[in-house]
């Protein structure tokens, strides 16, 4: 493919990660045709597209306002690119912009890596090593991850600190009785220590009371 359309498109740049691709046109015209061309050459090859993955997406921002048009996101490696606010740092103005950000897949996965930690689940360690035990993991999440639009990860990593609270209140008698005890025992850490886990030192998502 990427011989193909260097030849035959090569006015349309184009990233391709393992059998996932993005293919840049200059109009929505354009994209159907390239799709139904690229769609008869995979079958001279004994491919296809896949019917539900491959999609024309307008990328719709400030700059390109055209009505009518349904499909306006895709995910492409652990990112969700879509319309997303964004701020002139210039001119202090709000804007629509085309921008990526970890996606709700991505999110997801991550959560449920998270629901099979045991070092979560036991109350004989000490927090110090749950953080030697998460931060790897917690750090490479953040380094791909935080790479575009840090907003969306920075509020999700949250979920952390809301683990460490349920930990807690399984560990500590006195914080069992509430959430919020645990969260504020939390703080109190994260205010001593602030670079104890990767997602407070990195990325500033520390516990809020």
């Amino acid at each position: 493919m990427d011989k193909w359309l260097e030849k035959c498109y090569p006015h349309c740049p184009f990233e391709r990660y393992a059998d996932d691709a993005i293919i840049h046109c200059g109009s929505m015209v354009e994209a159907v045709n390239l799709k139904a061309s690229l769609s008869d050459r995979l079958k001279t090859c004994g491919l296809e597209l896949h019917p539900e993955k491959t999609q024309v997406v307008y990328c719709k921002d400030s700059n390109r306002r055209q009505q009518g048009v349904t499909k306006m996101s895709f995910d492409f490696p652990g990112y969700t690119f879509k319309p997303r606010l964004a701020r002139n740092s210039q001119r202090g103005v709000w804007f629509t912009n085309w921008l990526p950000a970890v996606s709700i897949g991505s999110m997801r996965s991550m959560n449920e890596k998270m629901g099979k930690w045991e070092v979560l689940k036991r109350t004989t360690n000490t927090l110090q090593e749950v953080a030697a035990e998460i931060n790897p993991v917690l750090t490479g999440w953040i380094n791909y991850y935080s790479k575009f639009y840090k907003a969306t990860l920075v509020n999700y990593m949250h979920i952390v600190n809301v683990k460490l609270a349920r930990r807690a209140r399984r560990k500590y008698k006195h914080l069992r009785a509430s959430e919020m005890k645990a969260i504020r025992w939390l703080h109190g850490i994260s205010v001593r220590q602030p670079t104890l886990f990767a997602h407070w030192a990195l990325l500033g998502s520390k516990p809020t009371i």
